[in-house]
């Protein structure tokens, strides 16, 4: 073998086993239980609480089946609790509270109302409030001590938790079964939309390397920007075609048909209602698309929010967005997410709080019109029918993007109900069609 080959080898090889290195330690800094070992030294040294404390500290009845992400400041594993599936997951970072109570159910239910914006009495909201104290009353002994109020303030503080709390039952939401702590389990749901419904890839779901060398993946995919229309146009439609031959004839999943995705569009539109039926406001959610809607087993199967990271009431957006500075839109956002953008008052310096797009708006655009596009492409032969089914599909886009802001939940009703009609009739076949 010549010398230059050996050495082209030689570095594949080198850079294969690195890429493979840096993976085993993202691996191990992500997927151990370091944390759980912590939560328990501080459960056992009195420091921490909560139902399922002794459950995974004392009895070792927790098992962790595997780790599902670590990025960031989340740890996610897949466990069984006494038997039950669940999801275990895990914030490292979180708001340490010095508790100084006169009377802890009075303070907890204030600062829930305050994390809302809610300022007045609420008296539809007690039903939750008793909920969420009969969870903090870990020993049952109908009082809360120092400690039990300490945990169930952490959790509180922390979006995800605290919205699962408020909507614990929901038809829509998982349910949360317990906490230790900053770790709280919830109802594991079976599958995931965007993996089921076998969407189209897209550029940025590419991700080749480990999380580590993440600024070497950015300058590629920078430099693969320069040439993305063209990528996108051939190259991901062929990646998607891959997809799914691999699911259906390697891993035998059976596609789901129209009139199941049809269904699963109606149930997050159904879901988008129960959930901002809550007493306490209208919900925003920053970071809407297919990988975090889940689905159960049910017949027909339900479609269930699964990750509430990025949700917060509408006034807690709008406040967030009324104090950033900015000079300029870009700047106007929560995150990096567009679904939660405003625009910038360049004279004040700051951006103003009223939202750019809402919840229906953005699901529509980015769950339902995608989905439905798809549909099509897979499902259908005839590009006459194709294309009639497309251009209903774009008016359906276009309703979508005239939706104004809304500011009442009746408003939200009446827009998901315009939305779930157009669906309907898209389903039932009512559209016309010009074969010209």
């Amino acid at each position: 073998m010549p010398w230059s080959a050996k050495y082209c080898f030689g570095l594949g090889g080198a850079v294969v086993l690195s890429i493979a290195f840096f993976y085993l330690i993202e691996f191990y800094f992500e997927c151990n239980q370091s944390h759980i070992d912590q939560l328990c030294k501080e459960y056992d040294a009195g420091q921490v609480t909560g139902n399922l404390c002794h459950s995974m500290c004392s009895e070792k009845s927790v098992l962790i089946n595997r780790c599902l992400t670590g990025q960031g400041e989340k740890k996610v594993h897949s466990a069984t609790w006494n038997g039950r599936e669940v999801v275990l997951k895990f914030f490292t970072t979180f708001q340490n509270y010095t508790i100084e109570l006169l009377e802890p159910r009075y303070e907890i239910t204030q600062y829930i109302l305050s994390l809302f914006g809610r300022f007045d009495q609420c008296e539809k909201c007690q039903a939750t409030f008793d909920q969420i104290l009969d969870i903090a009353d870990v020993d049952r002994d109908g009082k809360l001590s120092a400690l039990e109020t300490k945990s169930i303030l952490d959790l509180l503080h922390t979006p995800e938790p605290r919205l699962l709390l408020i909507l614990n039952g929901s038809k829509h939401s998982p349910n949360i079964y317990g906490y230790c702590g900053r770790l709280y389990a919830v109802e594991n749901i079976p599958h995931i939309a965007d993996i089921l419904f076998g969407l189209p890839m897209r550029l940025d779901d590419l991700c080749a390397l480990p999380f580590i060398l993440e600024p070497v993946e950015n300058f590629i995919r920078s430099i693969i920007y320069k040439y993305y229309n063209t990528l996108e146009k051939k190259f991901m439609p062929m990646l998607s075609k891959i997809q799914m031959i691999v699911f259906v004839n390697i891993l035998q999943l059976r596609v789901p048909n129209i009139e199941e995705r049809f269904n699963y569009m109606h149930s997050v539109l159904d879901g988008l209602l129960e959930l901002n039926s809550n007493p306490f406001g209208l919900l925003q959610s920053c970071d809407v698309h297919n990988g975090n809607f889940g689905l159960t087993d049910d017949a027909p199967p339900i479609a269930k929010f699964i990750d509430l990271d990025l949700t917060y009431t509408k006034y807690t957006a709008e406040v967030y967005l009324e104090s950033t500075s900015c000079s300029s839109n870009s700047d106007c956002t929560i995150g990096d997410f567009k679904e939660c953008a405003s625009k910038c008052n360049t004279e004040t310096g700051y951006c103003n709080s009223k939202l750019l797009s809402q919840d229906v708006q953005n699901i529509c655009l980015a769950i339902v019109d995608p989905l439905i596009s798809y549909v099509y492409q897979n499902f259908n032969k005839d590009p006459v029918q194709l294309r009639c089914f497309q251009v209903a599909v774009e008016s359906i886009r276009e309703y979508c993007v005239t939706i104004p802001v809304y500011d009442t939940f009746e408003d939200l009703v009446l827009h998901t109900g315009n939305v779930k009609k157009m669906l309907k009739d898209l389903q039932e076949g009512k559209y016309r069609c010009n074969s010209n």
